[in-house]
């Protein structure tokens, strides 16, 4: 038999029950989940080509002592 209740919705943020929150608790915990969100996509950045180049270059410069050669 299928349970009716409805399920609590948690806030990311706080972990507690977004229907005790009030208007300026919503705010609060809004503005952090955005300053969370803004430092991922600093970290997440897709590297422009200069720095997928060197990145490569670097991996292929590695690679023969990788491979065992002198």
């Amino acid at each position: 038999m299928k349970d009716s209740r409805p399920m609590a919705t948690l806030c990311y943020n706080c972990r507690k029950d977004i229907e005790t929150h009030d208007s300026q608790k919503s705010s609060n915990c809004l503005a952090t989940l955005s300053k969370r969100l803004e430092s991922m996509e600093n970290v997440l950045q897709v590297p422009n080509d200069d720095e997928a180049l060197d990145y490569f270059s670097n991996t292929k410069l590695g690679e023969a002592s990788r491979m065992g050669s002198k």
